[in-house]
């Protein structure tokens, strides 16, 4: 991504997506783009699928989801939570985790704006 100009993901020999390291990052055509090239959670079933990136979800305490783990990364922490749309990993910043520490088994609610959610293709 850092040293590229154009990128090309292709996936069992198939051009999935091809462009620039902001386009690909920022609208990857389908959920397996979105994996690939990473920062996404694919959220919704196969035939709606969306994604939302990580550093775009926001976690409050309470609810029906579960922070299942806590990585410090320094300037970002990194938390992972068992809610209803699945497994999301989230992407706070140092300061933004701070504010409101959670821990391994704390309750939470995920929540993101809808200019947030990217259609994917099914």
């Amino acid at each position: 991504m850092a040293l590229a100009d154009v990128i090309l993901v292709m996936n069992q020999g198939m051009v999935e997506q091809q462009g620039t390291p902001i386009d690909l990052f920022t609208k990857p055509r389908n959920s397996f783009v979105a994996r690939f090239i990473g920062g996404h959670n694919v959220v919704g079933d196969a035939n709606a699928p969306f994604s939302v990136r990580e550093d775009r979800i926001k976690l409050n305490r309470g609810g029906d989801g579960t922070v299942t783990s806590v990585e410090f990364l320094g300037s970002v922490v990194r938390l992972k939570a068992s809610t209803p749309n699945g497994v999301l990993t989230i992407v706070q910043t140092d300061i933004e985790f701070n504010r409101n520490k959670l821990d391994v088994g704390d309750s939470v609610t995920a929540s993101w704006l809808k200019k947030d959610q990217l259609q994917l293709e099914a």
